[in-house]
């Protein structure tokens, strides 16, 4: 009895130390798989990181807020940035992107709370001595319990060379308007004096000697320069236009009168080509 007894305890005893040790091998069966699962999920997360990054246009940068290292950057950011790929592992980021963008990302890590994010353009110097412009956005983000900025640069130098050949045409294009204006308003300043000396000339003679004032000629002669004059204060008001200072006038006028003074101002143009010009004018009501 006593051995049946050893015996029912002894296969209880390995069947125990059996049961116990199929369960350790469950156990570290699905820890390895749950480990797996996890390794397997960062390898896609970090294959995931390394296709944005790497078709990524603008040149990327990771850095530690803290020691204000680079510890990761794209291929954009080394070409654009002419950095070695076998000279360092971790860059400085004020060796690389200058004191602007560190003091930049003090700052945004300094109010990472409040999720304040920073974007502008700055220029940036390279190895070759040739700056180029960039438009930068900063944002912080945590990743595995530790804090990194995140550093976008996208190369618009050819933006702004355009924006300087634009600017540099516009100026052109106002001091070519202005020296026009300019000219415009001497020459007409220049015939306003010799023609107000005709027109008081033909009023003198007119005055001095009465028959002149019925004489055709002396008319076409006094309304022509009248009207030049008029004409050449009129170029003076293109000035006033660009300058938004021009007022338009209302004022009556005689019709009949001033189509009898355009047509006798053709008369002797018409009488040495033989050609008759009659205006014929309806009583207005």
């Amino acid at each position: 009895a006593e051995n049946a007894t050893d015996t029912i305890y002894y296969n209880h005893l390995v069947l125990n130390v059996v049961i116990n040790f199929l369960l350790i091998i469950i156990f570290f069966f699905f820890v390895l798989r749950l480990l797996d699962v996890k390794e397997r999920k960062n390898r896609n997360e970090r294959k995931l990181v390394d296709i944005i990054l790497s078709t990524s246009q603008e040149a990327v940068f990771v850095a530690d807020p803290v020691t204000l290292l680079i510890n990761r950057h794209n291929e954009k950011a080394t070409k654009l940035f002419e950095l070695s790929v076998n000279d360092k592992q971790n860059y400085s980021a004020e060796e690389v992107l200058g004191v602007r963008m560190v003091n930049k990302i003090k700052e945004v890590f300094a109010n990472r709370d409040k999720n304040i994010s920073w974007q502008g353009d700055t220029s940036f110097p390279r190895k070759n001595n040739f700056p180029f412009h960039g438009f930068v956005n900063i944002v912080p983000f945590e990743y595995t319990e530790q804090l990194f900025v995140k550093i976008s640069i996208l190369d618009i130098t050819s933006v702004k060379a355009a924006e300087v050949q634009a600017l540099e045409a516009k100026a052109k294009a106002e001091n070519a308007a202005l020296a026009k204006t300019r000219f415009m308003s001497n020459m007409s300043h220049e015939l306003r004096t010799p023609l107000n000396a005709i027109i008081g000339t033909t009023h003198l003679l007119m005055e001095e000697n009465s028959l002149l004032s019925h004489n055709d000629h002396f008319k076409v002669l006094k309304s022509s320069s009248e009207h030049m004059l008029q004409l050449v204060n009129e170029v003076l008001d293109f000035g006033k236009l660009e300058d938004g200072k021009l007022e338009l006038v209302k004022e009556p006028f005689d019709l009949a009168v001033l189509l009898k003074e355009i047509s006798d101002s053709f008369a002797t143009a018409l009488e040495q080509k033989n050609i008759e010009l009659f205006t014929e004018i309806d009583d207005l009501p």
